[in-house]
C-alpha cells in the first residue's frame, strides 16, 4: 500500500474536474454548506465505511485538508508521482522482515519516501494518551511525521506523563529503539494494510484539541478523537 506518498495535487484534482464534467448532475453528489458558483464543486465528509456500494465515492478530510477516495473496501489517499522503493528482503505489505518487524507501506516525509515497519504485537491494550493532570495542549500537530510528534513530547514535556508516547519510547524489540508512536496518516496505512483487524482504537500521536486525540479502530477504518486519558492500544512503528 502508498499512502501517503502525500497527493500529487494537481493530476488528482484535474482527475476529479474530468470526472465531474463527464457524468450528469444526477450521477455526481456532493455535500455543501454554501451556495457555490462559477462551476466549482464543493466535497464533503463522508463518515461511512468503504464499501463495495461506495466504490468511487470521493471525501474531504478536513482533518489533514486532503481528498481520499473509497476503493470498495478501503477510504485511500490518493498517489503521487515519487517514487518509493520497498525494503528489501521484505518487498509486500504485510512482510515479516528478517529482523521480526512487519513492512506495513510507504510514507513521503518532506522530499524522502520510506518503508515504515510496525512491531509484531501490540505493545498495550490499555495506555492513555495523557496521564490525568499532566497540562492540556501537547504541541502535537504532525498528521503526518510521528516521530516528530514524539520527539516534541520529549523535547517540551514529561514524556512519562504520556504513557501512550512512553511505551514507543521506551520499547527495544527486533534489536531496534528508534519505536514511536504512529501519527494520524501512519495510522491509516497501518490500516490499510490489513496487518491488524482488530476492533479496537489504536492511539495516534496526533492531536486533535487540548482535551482530545485522534485513534485508529482497526477494524472498521474510523478515525475518530478521545479524551486524552481515555486508555486505548498501541502498537508502535519505525522507519527507515
Amino acid at each position: 500500500m502508498m499512502k501517503r506518498n502525500p497527493i500529487n495535487k494537481a493530476a488528482f484534482f484535474t482527475a476529479l474536474a474530468i470526472f465531474l464534467l463527464a457524468f450528469p448532475a444526477a450521477q455526481a453528489r456532493a455535500q455543501s454548506s454554501a451556495v457555490l458558483s462559477g462551476g466549482s464543486a464543493q466535497v464533503g465528509y463522508d463518515n461511512r465505511t468503504c464499501v463495495a456500494g461506495l466504490e468511487g465515492t470521493i471525501r474531504y478530510v478536513s482533518a489533514s485538508g486532503e481528498l481520499q477516495y473509497c476503493n470498495g473496501s478501503a477510504w485511500q489517499y490518493a498517489p503521487c508521482d515519487l517514487p518509493c522503493t520497498p525494503p528489501a528482503g521484505c518487498t509486500t505489505v504485510g512482510n515479516t522482515c528478517a529482523d521480526g518487524s512487519i513492512y506495513i507501506g510507504m510514507m513521503t516525509y518532506g522530499t524522502a519516501c520510506k518503508p515504515i515497519f510496525a512491531a509484531d504485537v501490540n505493545q498495550s491494550t490499555s495506555n492513555a494518551w495523557r496521564s490525568s493532570g499532566s497540562g492540556s495542549n501537547a504541541g502535537t500537530l504532525s498528521y503526518e511525521d510521528g516521530l516528530a510528534n514524539q520527539e516534541w513530547i520529549a523535547t517540551h514535556a514529561t514524556i512519562a506523563n504520556f504513557p501512550a508516547f512512553n511505551t514507543c519510547n521506551n520499547l527495544v524489540r527486533h534489536t531496534r529503539t528508534d519505536w514511536y508512536l504512529p501519527a494520524f496518516d501512519e495510522l491509516s496505512v497501518f490500516y490499510n494494510s490489513g496487518v491488524i483487524s482488530t476492533n479496537q482504537n489504536f492511539w495516534s500521536s496526533t492531536e486533535f484539541s487540548d482535551v482530545n486525540a485522534w485513534h485508529q479502530n482497526m477494524s472498521t477504518s474510523a478515525q475518530n478523537d478521545s479524551v486524552k486519558t481515555t486508555t486505548a492500544y498501541v502498537r508502535c512503528i519505525r522507519r527507515n
